[in-house]
C-alpha cells in the first residue's frame, strides 16, 4: 500500500471523526479551525459527511438555491420566419443556445419560484448570420429582467448566413417552467 494515500486517507479519517464528535457535543466550528480541511488540500473547507455540502458558509450563498427535485424546463420553437434562412436551421441554432435563455430564466425564478409562462422573441438576422436587432414580441413573464436577459443574450448569436443579403426576420417562442 502507498503510504502517501494510507497518509491522506488518515487525515480524512480524522477530520471527519473530529467534526462528527464537535457536532454530537453541540460545539460549532468553522472548517479553518479542523486540523487538516478536506484532507486533500490543508486549509480547504471540509466535505459534510452529513449533507455532502462545503462546510463553512463559503460562497455557496451566491449560487441559486433549487427546492429539492426541481428544475427548470425552457422549450423553444420557430414560430415564424421570413427570408432567406431554413427554419430547420433556424430551430438547431436556437437550441443550441437553449442554455442562455436558461440562465436568464434561473435569475428569474431566484427571486420568484412560481414565474412561469411563455416569451416570443423577434430576431432580426443581418447578411452575415449575425443578429443585428430583438424585441419582445409577445410575453405573459411577468419578469421584465428575463426578457432582457434573453434579448442581450440573443444579440451575440450568429445563424448560418442566408446568402441573400437580405434581412431575416424570425419569431422564436419559448416556453419557461420550473418542474
Amino acid at each position: 500500500m502507498d503510504p502517501m494515500l494510507d497518509d491522506k486517507t488518515n487525515r480524512r479519517t480524522f477530520a471527519i471523526t473530529a467534526f462528527a464528535s464537535l457536532a454530537l457535543a453541540g460545539a460549532s466550528t468553522s472548517a479553518s479551525e479542523t486540523p487538516y480541511g478536506s484532507g486533500e488540500n490543508p486549509g480547504t473547507p471540509a466535505r459534510s459527511p452529513v449533507i455532502g455540502g462545503r462546510m463553512g458558509g463559503g460562497s455557496e450563498s451566491a449560487q441559486v438555491r433549487r427546492p429539492p427535485n426541481r428544475r427548470s424546463r425552457v422549450r423553444v420553437s420557430v414560430q415564424s420566419i421570413a427570408g432567406g434562412l431554413n427554419a430547420g436551421v433556424a430551430n438547431r441554432v436556437l437550441q443550441q443556445h437553449v442554455r442562455d435563455v436558461t440562465r436568464c430564466y434561473e435569475e428569474g425564478v431566484a427571486g420568484d419560484i412560481s414565474l412561469h409562462g411563455h416569451v416570443d422573441m423577434r430576431l432580426v438576422i443581418g447578411g452575415t448570420g449575425s443578429v443585428t436587432g430583438t424585441e419582445v414580441a409577445d410575453s405573459s413573464l411577468a419578469a421584465p429582467q428575463v426578457t432582457q436577459c434573453m434579448s442581450t443574450s440573443m444579440q451575440g448569436w450568429t445563424f448560418p448566413s442566408p446568402g441573400t443579403g437580405a434581412l431575416v426576420t424570425l419569431v422564436a417562442h419559448y416556453e419557461l417552467a420550473f418542474r
